[in-house]
């Protein structure tokens, strides 16, 4: 266990290259990493202030990546080209003269509207 929280220390000060520690962007692999061994530790009944000093992260943000709940993996999805159905709009056509046409299709219509001019 010893070994494995020298392995991650180093990796989180590679990480770290002298910036303040809560202002580190750790990638996902080894934050995973620190909270599977950390919470193998915690387990076993070390502290949480101890783990984070013995990896090298600060006890807060060690605290918050342990409340976090996994990402959930990502589900394959097939995309297929749907036809497009929409339903027929009642077609209503209204004169200036108070004409009032109803329950024609467009072909109708647009006939209607010929004669009309």
């Amino acid at each position: 266990m010893d070994d494995r929280m020298r392995q991650l220390r180093v990796r989180v000060r590679v990480h770290q290259r002298g910036r303040p520690a809560t202002a580190i962007r750790y990638p996902d692999g080894l934050r995973d990493e620190i909270v599977a061994v950390v919470r193998e530790a915690h387990a076993q009944g070390i502290a949480l202030r101890h783990l984070a000093r013995s990896v090298g992260v600060p006890a807060c943000t060690l605290t918050l990546w342990l409340r976090r709940p996994g990402r959930p993996p990502f589900r394959r999805v097939a995309l297929t080209a749907a036809p497009v159905v929409t339903p027929p709009l009642p077609l209503v056509l209204v004169t200036p003269q108070g004409l009032r046409v109803e329950g024609l299709d467009l072909a109708g219509m647009v006939t209607v509207l010929r004669t009309l001019a």
